[in-house]
């Protein structure tokens, strides 16, 4: 889309334009599991892309604090904290846009207030606005429902990352499962098609009795909330009525059947 040539509108309209496509990056990050590891203001680019990809890497087993660069001790880029980190950076940008826009408008003191106000109201409101969108859409659709709002679902999404964590779940293959765990006839039978993303010996990979031992060996409150928070997804996918496949598809298409785990996209 192009910005109109000139005055202080351009520079308000790009400003604007780059909090919606960092927080939809932010958002798809969290889609994937994905860590940028070093979100410092200068490794963010105004067309929604990140630099200095050395640290990164894709979470394995959900943990929101998950952080591959080491050098972050305190854990502000984190799996869970990218956003708010995002959002600082692009504060940031706000300012070198305010300094930007005066010098190349040469406005006076009433009228740099008013843009200054502008400016900030993008930074402090719209960017969390377009953020609550995207992630909002981003969990309907690994959930494969009709609709979804932090307001309404919230506590219910936040209940599941508590279990994911507490599980030690791997983060892709749950969310792929569960696909096929959604047209379940019962919370258990759910939980079953589950068990593939719980922790497990790897040359146990192959034994056709895994879950049910996996089943057997969980503990008791940590099973009965699986069941309870499954019996509660399965109900609303069959209050959405969706057609299976149409579910399914969408549902595979937020959620990755594979990541880059400890490989890299390119050779040493």
């Amino acid at each position: 889309e192009h910005l109109p040539a000139g005055g202080p509108l351009r520079y308000i309209q790009l400003y604007r334009a780059v909090a919606e496509s960092c927080a939809k990056l932010v958002s798809e990050w969290l889609r994937v599991g994905y860590v940028q590891g070093n979100m410092n203001s200068d490794n963010t680019l105004l067309g929604g892309r990140t630099l200095d990809y050395g640290p990164f890497g894709w979470m394995e087993k959900f943990d929101p604090f998950y952080q591959p660069f080491t050098s972050d001790t305190d854990g502000k880029f984190s799996f869970i904290r990218q956003p708010t980190a995002m959002s600082v950076n692009f504060a940031v940008l706000g300012e070198t846009a305010f300094t930007a826009l005066i010098k190349a408008t040469s406005a006076n003191s009433e009228e740099a207030a008013k843009y200054l106000e502008e400016l900030q109201r993008i930074a402090e409101k719209e960017f969390s606005q377009h953020f609550w969108i995207h992630y909002d859409s981003v969990r309907r659709r690994k959930l494969g429902w009709k609709n979804f709002s932090e307001s309404a679902d919230g506590a219910y999404w936040a209940e599941l990352e508590k279990l994911m964590h507490s599980s030690q779940c791997d983060y892709t293959i749950f969310f792929r499962e569960l696909s096929t765990a959604a047209g379940s006839s019962s919370s258990e039978e759910a939980l079953m098609t589950l068990l593939k993303a719980f922790p497990h010996d790897f040359e146990d990979m192959n034994d056709i009795n895994l879950p049910e031992s996996q089943l057997k060996n969980m503990e008791g409150n940590l099973k009965s909330a699986w069941l309870e928070w499954l019996q509660k997804y399965l109900t609303r996918i069959q209050a959405d009525g969706r057609p299976e496949e149409e579910r399914r598809q969408e549902q595979n298409t937020a959620n990755p059947k594979y990541i880059l785990r400890y490989l890299t996209p390119f050779q040493s």
